[in-house]
């Protein structure tokens, strides 16, 4: 099957998808977060305006109806709103940007090693890191640095990188688990 096949398909599952459901009924949250990143990425590659409509008004919703930084699952809904900023120029899209950036620089919950953890609200008890915080907060990062050109993105990236692979490796779960959890550990202590 060509590349070609691969999009068509694509696009198929996607104008079906937004055909049966609004944008506002979907929560600012990671799963959601996965959906709007795969329909800005079809967008910019097919142009297809019903794609970036989507995520713009599922965007404005939340916009103007609020929506919660609690833990490393809030971050992700940031990328789109990184790519409709890159794409549509209005600013207004840079505000869940900028909470995320404040988030990671100074509210995360962190590791004693500076692992940024996935559970990161107030009142849980345990580090953790899990593999799929790094695509919550690694895809954010790394194109914060892209379109700033600033330095601190890439860098947190890195780090982060380095603390999970250490940690998930060393634990001997890399391969089994995609989470690593120590109960003798309270975050940030």
């Amino acid at each position: 099957m060509s590349n070609n096949n691969f999009l068509e398909i694509a696009c198929d599952i996607a104008e079906r998808y937004i055909g049966l459901y609004s944008p506002e009924s979907h929560k600012w949250d990671w799963g959601e977060a996965v959906l709007m990143f795969g329909l800005i990425e079809l967008y910019k590659k097919t142009k297809k305006n019903s794609f970036l409509e989507f995520v713009r008004k599922w965007m404005d919703f939340h916009l103007k109806n609020g929506y919660k930084m609690r833990e490393i699952n809030s971050c992700a809904p940031a990328i789109s709103a990184m790519e409709l900023y890159k794409i549509l120029n209005e600013t207004k899209y840079l505000e869940p940007v900028k909470t995320v950036l404040h988030y990671l620089k100074h509210d995360a919950v962190r590791s004693v090693d500076e692992g940024i953890c996935h559970f990161g609200y107030p009142g849980y008890k345990f580090a953790s890191l899990w593999v799929d915080s790094l695509f919550m907060f690694g895809i954010f990062l790394v194109r914060w640095s892209e379109l700033t050109g600033e330095k601190y993105g890439i860098d947190e990236f890195g780090s982060q990188l380095k603390i999970f692979s250490e940690k998930l490796e060393n634990s001997g779960f890399f391969l089994h688990t995609s989470g690593w959890i120590n109960v003798n550990q309270e975050p940030n202590i």
